[in-house]
C-alpha cells in the first residue's frame, strides 16, 4: 500500500463537529465538556495565530459545524470556503472576534442555569460588546490553567475530547463506505492545502502534550497525557532567584513567564535592576539559544509592550512598588517572548 503526504480535503476526514454531537446526544454537553472545548479549542486559535497565514485566520469558522473533535481528543477548527470580507483587521481583533464567536457557540450548547460561576464568568468575558474588555487568548490561557489545577476529576481534559469523539463518531459516519481511524495531528491542524501542511511541520508553541507515568489511584490510561505544555509547567513551583544583595524594604519581585509556562521569580533592586540585567539573567538561568530574538514585554490592554532595554525595572512597574511602606509589594509579571522573528520561520 502506497504512502502520501499530501493532505486529505476537509470532507474526508474522520472528524466530527459540536453540530455532530449534539444532534446525536439532543442535549447539552455537561460543565467539564465545556472546560474541555474550551482549553483544546483556545490552542486551535493559538496555533492559528502562532503558524496561520493571513488567509488562513480569516476563514477559520467557530461554529457548531466549524469546531471540530479529532480521535486524540484535539480541536480544530473548520475553513470556511471563502475568506470573510472584513476591512484589514489586526491580529488583535482578529483574534477577540473569533473568541466572540466561540463563546457564542459554547454558551448556546451548555445548560446556563446549572453552570458554575467560573464557567460563566468566562463566557461572559468572552461575548463582552466592548473589545477592549473583551478577553484575549493569554486570559483564557491563564483562566484553563488556573481550572486545571483546581480540577478535582483526575481525567485529563483531552481524554474528555476523545470520549466525545467516540460517542458520536459512529452516528455521523453510519451508512457511509468510510471506516474511523487515527488522523495525523501533525498534517492535519488547520490547514487544507499541501503548500500550506509545510508550514504544520513549526513546533506547536504552548500546545505540546507531556506524558505522565503511573502513579497513584488518579486516573492514568496507557500512553496517558495529561494536558499541553503550558497548563502542566504553570502548575509548577516557581523558581526564585535572586540577583543581588541589599537591604529587604527595597526589595522587588519579578515574575517571569517564559514561552513555556514556567515562571521564574526573580528578587532584584528595582530601582538599580534593568530589562537587560533581568533578561540576561534569565537566558543564562534558562539556557536560551539565539537570545537576540527574545524580550521581556509588559501586557498592556492585552498587547506585549516591550520597555526599552536599558530601562530601570522601578520605571514600569507597579505604583505600589513605590510605596516605602510597602515591604512585600505583589510581584511585578513579565512575560518571555518574540520580538524579532527570523527570515526561516
Amino acid at each position: 500500500m502506497s504512502h502520501t503526504n499530501a493532505v486529505s480535503p476537509p470532507q474526508t476526514r474522520l472528524v466530527v463537529s459540536l453540530g455532530d454531537v449534539i444532534d446525536k446526544r439532543k442535549k447539552n454537553i455537561t460543565e467539564v465538556e465545556a472546560w474541555a472545548l474550551l482549553c483544546q479549542a483556545v490552542q486551535a486559535l493559538q496555533d492559528l495565530f502562532l503558524n496561520g497565514g493571513e488567509e488562513e485566520k480569516l476563514r477559520a469558522e467557530c461554529t457548531l459545524n466549524g469546531v471540530q473533535l479529532t480521535p486524540k481528543g484535539r480541536v480544530i477548527l473548520g475553513q470556511r470556503s471563502r475568506p470573510i470580507s472584513y476591512p484589514r483587521l489586526s491580529d488583535t481583533h482578529l483574534e477577540k472576534m473569533w473568541i466572540y464567536s466561540l463563546g457564542v457557540t459554547v454558551r448556546g450548547i451548555v445548560s446556563w442555569q446549572e453552570a458554575s460561576i467560573g464557567l460563566k464568568t468566562i463566557l461572559s468575558r468572552m461575548l463582552s460588546p466592548d473589545l477592549h474588555s473583551r478577553a484575549s487568548l493569554m486570559d483564557l490561557l491563564d483562566v484553563i490553567s488556573a481550572y486545571c489545577r483546581g480540577r478535582k476529576r483526575t481525567k485529563p481534559l483531552s481524554h474528555v475530547i476523545m470520549d466525545m469523539y467516540t460517542q458520536t463518531v459512529n452516528h455521523v459516519f453510519e451508512g457511509k463506505n468510510v471506516s474511523p481511524c487515527i488522523i495525523d495531528d501533525d498534517i492535519k491542524k488547520v490547514f487544507t492545502t499541501p503548500d500550506q501542511a509545510v508550514k504544520a511541520h513549526i513546533a506547536r508553541v504552548g500546545a505540546r502534550l507531556y506524558a505522565q507515568p503511573i502513579s497513584g489511584d488518579k486516573y492514568y490510561g496507557p500512553n496517558t497525557l495529561i494536558g499541553p505544555e503550558f497548563i502542566i509547567r504553570s502548575s509548577e513551583p516557581t523558581t526564585t532567584i535572586h540577583m543581588s544583595a541589599g537591604k529587604l524594604h527595597i526589595k522587588r519581585r519579578v515574575l517571569v513567564v517564559l514561552l513555556n509556562g514556567k515562571k521564574l521569580e526573580v528578587t532584584c533592586d528595582a530601582s538599580t535592576i534593568t530589562f537587560a540585567d533581568v533578561f540576561q539573567v534569565v537566558a543564562s538561568r534558562e539556557g536560551l539559544e539565539l537570545s537576540v530574538t527574545l524580550g521581556l514585554a509588559c501586557l498592556v490592554a492585552d498587547d506585549f509592550v516591550f520597555p526599552p532595554a536599558e530601562s530601570k525595572i522601578s520605571k514600569v512597574a507597579p505604583l505600589s512598588w513605590s510605596k516605602p511602606r510597602t515591604q512585600f509589594p505583589p510581584p511585578f509579571t513579565v512575560y518571555l517572548r518574540f520580538k524579532l522573528y527570523l527570515p526561516s520561520l
